[in-house]
Parts: C-alpha cells; sequence; structure tokens
C-alpha cells in the first residue's frame, strides 16, 4: 500500500524541525566559542600572576639582603632597633603577598586545567600579552551569538506557518495493491500474479479551530518577542564591542607610555635608591618610599596589560570567524 498526504503541513513541519537543528548547531558553537575565551583569559591571568610572582620574589631577595645587613648595622651599633624592625616588619608584608599571590595562582592552575579537561601542569610565557593590529567589525555578523538570535526568530516563524497549516484541508491520495492466491469469495481460483489494485481519495476538514487558532496566536506572540530579543540582543553586542574598541585604544597608550617612560623609570628608581641607601645617603624610610613608588608603577604595569589582553581576547571572542 503507498499512501501520498497534501504537502503543506508536512513540509512547514519539516521546515520547523529543520530550523530547530540549525539552532541546536549554533548553541554547540556558541559554547566552544565561549570555552575558547574561557581558556584564553585564563592563561593572561596565569600570565600576569607570574609576572607579578618574579617582581615580587626580585623584591624578597633585596629585602634579605637589607635585613641582614641591618642586623649587622645594629650589632655595631650603627642603627637602632626601630629600623631592623621596621624592615622585618616590611618583609613580613611581603611574604604576605607573596603567599596570597600563590594562591591566586594554584586557583586560576586548576581552573585552567579544569577547562582543558588535563592534570597536566602547564607553564606561562612571561611578560607576553595580546596585542591587535586592525579590527573588522563586520565580522561580527558572523558570531554565533548574534546568528542564534537570528535563528531564534527563524524557528520562531517557521512554528507559526507550521501551526498555521494545520487549518488548512488534509488531502490524503491512497493508492493500494494487493494479490491473492487460492480460491477467492467468488469461487474462482486466482493465481499469486494476478493482483488487484485500488485509489481512494479523501479531504480532512478541520471541524474544531478554536485550540488551534489559540496555538497560532501564541505561535505569533512568541515571534514578536523573539524579534525583540533579536534587534536588542544584537544592538547590546554591538554597544559592548564599540566598547571593547575604546577600552584597547585607551589601554594601547597607556601601556606604550608605561614601557617608553613609567617602567624604565621604575627600575633606574629601584637601582639608584638601593645605591644611595647602600652608600648611607638616605636611610630605610626614604628608600621604602622610593622603592614602594617603583614596584607600585611596575605593578600597575601587569594590571593594565593583563586587561588589555582580556579586553583582546574578548573581542577576539565576537570577531572572530572559527
Amino acid at each position: 500500500t503507498q499512501g501520498f498526504n497534501f504537502p503543506t503541513v508536512y513540509a512547514r513541519q519539516k521546515n520547523y524541525l529543520n530550523e530547530e537543528w540549525k539552532m541546536r548547531v549554533l548553541q554547540t558553537n556558541l559554547k566552544e566559542a565561549d570555552l575558547r575565551k574561557q581558556v584564553s583569559s585564563l592563561y593572561f591571568q596565569l600570565e600576569q600572576l607570574e609576572q607579578k610572582n618574579i617582581l615580587l620574589k626580585n623584591l624578597d631577595s633585596i629585602y634579605q639582603i637589607f635585613i641582614d645587613k641591618s642586623k649587622l648595622r645594629f650589632e655595631k651599633g650603627l642603627n637602632n632597633k626601630l629600623e631592623l624592625a621596621v624592615i622585618e616588619n616590611n618583609y613580613m608584608q611581603l611574604l604576605q603577598q607573596i603567599n596570597q599571590l600563590n594562591q591566586d595562582r594554584v586557583i586560576a592552575n586548576l581552573e585552567f586545567n579544569l577547562l582543558l579537561n588535563t592534570e597536566s601542569n602547564y607553564s606561562v610565557m612571561s611578560d607576553q600579552h595580546v596585542s591587535i593590529s586592525s579590527i573588522d567589525t563586520s565580522l561580527l555578523a558572523q558570531h554565533p551569538e548574534i546568528q542564534l538570535l537570528i535563528q531564534n526568530l527563524a524557528v520562531s516563524k517557521s512554528l507559526t506557518q507550521y501551526e498555521k497549516s494545520k487549518l488548512l484541508p488534509d488531502l490524503e491520495i491512497g493508492y493500494n495493491v494487493m494479490s491473492m492466491r487460492g480460491v477467492g469469495a467468488d469461487n474462482l481460483e486466482y493465481g499469486s500474479n494476478l493482483k488487484f489494485h485500488s485509489l481512494n481519495f479523501g479531504v480532512g476538514i478541520p471541524l474544531f479551530s478554536t485550540a488551534q487558532k489559540s496555538r497560532i496566536q501564541a505561535a505569533k506572540t512568541k515571534e514578536l518577542i523573539a524579534e525583540n530579543e533579536k534587534e536588542i540582543g544584537v544592538q547590546l553586542i554591538k554597544q559592548h564591542v564599540s566598547k571593547l574598541v575604546s577600552q584597547i585604544q585607551n589601554n594601547q597608550q597607556l601601556i606604550d607610555y608605561y614601557q617608553s617612560v613609567s617602567v624604565p623609570n621604575s627600575v633606574q628608581m629601584m637601582e639608584l635608591a638601593s645605591a644611595q641607601f647602600q652608600n648611607g645617603d638616605i636611610d630605610y624610610l626614604e628608600w621604602t618610599l622610593l622603592t614602594n613608588q617603583a614596584i607600585q608603577v611596575q605593578l600597575d604595569y601587569f594590571d593594565i596589560i593583563k586587561n588589555q589582553s582580556i579586553s583582546v581576547v574578548e573581542l577576539n571572542y565576537y570577531l572572530s570567524n572559527k
């Protein structure tokens, strides 16, 4: 037996299911893009923590030298107990910062390994940060998040059309082929080669359409909501990307200034302060003030690098077509 049905309802149902499948694919693509963004962000967070760790360890070495010299000077009566106590107190504060930093590194590494689904330990390259040479916002339209908003609207529209098609008459055409072997009801004997053919027609007309009309109205409402979500969602994403572009440009100016002026000056300041302290030109409190200022400049530089890396990773998340 073979049957043929009026194609409208089934074609629209197939179209609706196809649009649903496309949406599931886009949801998977969005999850993959988000995972790549999280991995990249955590990597540069680890890099920034590593840079801070190197800086604080260098400062730790300097403090240990100063503590030994201060103890020696105290034993010789060249300084008082107060200077030694201040140095040791500042050194303990530095150790607390190093311990906190190590805890942050452990947590970040655990999160990094969790995203990669591995137990291996990874090391990051020091003094690395991402940069961006050109920005092509035309790629934004291909991002899975925007495509998902568009596809959600397509699903809603196909659902509306599918529900509307259920009010159309349902035309059925059936074609039957049957064979029999033996004596029939008419007392005649039939062979297996003889076949009986029949053709039937049927028309189904919906009689109770109130419930279906309610489903159509609900589908139209869902379609309107999807349209509003698409318009608002796309606009918010475009605004966010514009903000990221502005942040990246501003951060790059700061990075250029720190690399050319502030960081070299801070390194020189630390070297001169240490030399003057050892020569007795300045006391420990003056050395502490100058050193802390220099250290803070470098810490601020690392924070700007981190913010720039995160912003570039976020922008690449939206503009990458991978």
